[in-house]
């Protein structure tokens, strides 16, 4: 799954495989799984020129190592420059904002499309 969260987030990047193993080493660290079933993997790096984002509502939950044992079904995947931590925090302040929020969460899952993803996230983060 996160090598198509860094295909999403990156589509155009000829370093996808390096993107995904920056991903996989930060998520190795220290894991992002919450106990609600979301994810938001996220990591600073050279590879990336601007701060990246994409996420997914998945069909049939996955594990992804949370303190629980919750499998996620909710991802968020954070690529941003390492050149920018002020906006990587900035980003993943509003990520948390959404994903602290059970009503927002449901919200997401009940997500018939992309764009009406997209509008729940844009109603929180406003």
């Amino acid at each position: 799954m996160l090598a198509e969260l860094v295909a999403l987030a990156a589509p155009d990047s000829p370093m996808q495989s390096e993107l995904l193993r920056a991903v996989m080493a930060r998520e190795a660290e220290c894991p992002t799984a919450l106990d609600d079933g979301v994810a938001f993997p996220h990591v600073r790096t050279p590879l990336v020129r601007e701060v990246l984002l994409s996420a997914a509502v998945l069909d049939h939950p996955i594990a992804f190592g949370a303190t629980n044992g919750n499998p996620v079904d909710v991802l968020f995947l954070l690529l941003s420059p390492t050149q920018s931590p002020s906006e990587h925090l900035q980003a993943l302040r509003a990520l948390s904002h959404v994903v602290s929020d059970a009503t927002v969460i449901a919200r997401l899952r009940a997500s018939a499309s992309a764009e009406q993803f997209v509008t729940v996230v844009r109603s929180v983060t406003r």
